[in-house]
């Protein structure tokens, strides 16, 4: 027995009890802002949201070095949520007494335990209210406040955290997307920029190049046309070329310049993927 008065000691078993639900309240606030921001993250880095940027700004005064200017939506946006389920969570719980709330998990001591926070709170000092202290006190020495925490609810968000944070660090690590029709976006290198290794060189496509010989015949050609740009100037432009250019009709051929006639490319295929690969580069 020690000297303490009853209605202290009392008063002493209510602040242990206030305590004790306040912890239970901030651990089951905590795992489920826990379960809630590794959920938001997973789905903001799989569903790409139209319009919301992919990084966020960070005022000069925050960051602490220029690295961090700028921060992930997704993270931004899993901690907001974090926060916000946190804080209405323990809000929630807390509002309600904690007494009542330990008299709910222990109904053997419930009406006694009332029953002296009651007189506690109006400063009773009688004879009787001695003995209510006294047993109250004792009985509570029997009751456990493990139960003011919801052991399976923690569970599950333990749980939930534990399958989603590895998920949600792998998309990110593979950029793996889930698009709004169904199918899925990935991160996957493409066999032909793999297998290309640049331009080739000219002649290795063209053919070596040569000197050609000019020819000596001079040949005079006359193109027939007229100002009015009617449909008679166009038959007698396609007359004077199907003619040979004039009086002379001298038949002429075109050359390939810079190159020798028994060099023409007989490989079509090999031009053909050479475009291809130009091309390619002109898309990106």
């Amino acid at each position: 027995m020690t000297d303490e008065p009853p209605r202290e000691r009392m008063e002493r078993a209510i602040r242990v009890i206030r305590r004790e639900g306040r912890k239970a309240a901030l651990v089951e606030a905590t795992v489920e802002a826990a379960a809630v921001l590794v959920a938001v993250d997973l789905l903001v880095a799989v569903v790409p949201l139209a319009g919301v940027p992919a990084t966020v700004p960070v005022p000069d005064a925050v960051a602490p070095t220029p690295a961090l200017a700028a921060v992930d939506t997704g993270a931004v946006a899993a901690v907001l949520a974090g926060l916000v389920v946190f804080v209405l969570g323990a809000w929630l719980r807390l509002r309600r007494p904690a007494v009542e709330r330990f008299g709910a998990v222990n109904p053997a001591v419930a009406e006694a335990l009332r029953t002296a926070r009651d007189a506690v709170r109006a400063d009773r000092e009688s004879r009787m209210a001695a003995r209510l202290y006294d047993e109250t006190v004792e009985r509570l020495r029997e009751t456990s406040s493990l139960g003011l925490l919801d052991v399976r609810r923690v569970v599950v968000a333990l749980v939930v955290v534990a399958v989603l944070a590895p998920a949600s660090i792998g998309a990110t690590a593979t950029g793996f997307q889930v698009t709004l029709d169904g199918g899925s976006d990935a991160t996957v290198p493409s066999s032909s920029t793999d297998e290309y290794e640049g331009l080739q060189e000219p002649s290795s496509v063209l053919g070596e190049s040569e000197d050609v010989e000019a020819g000596s015949q001079a040949v005079n050609a006359t193109v027939q046309s007229s100002g009015s740009g009617g449909n008679e100037s166009r038959e007698a432009t396609a007359d004077a070329y199907q003619s040979g250019f004039g009086s002379g009709a001298v038949e002429t051929e075109s050359q390939q310049a810079g190159f020798a006639e028994q060099e023409r490319l007989e490989d079509a295929e090999l031009v053909r993927e050479y475009n291809l690969q130009i091309r390619q580069e002109d898309d990106q």
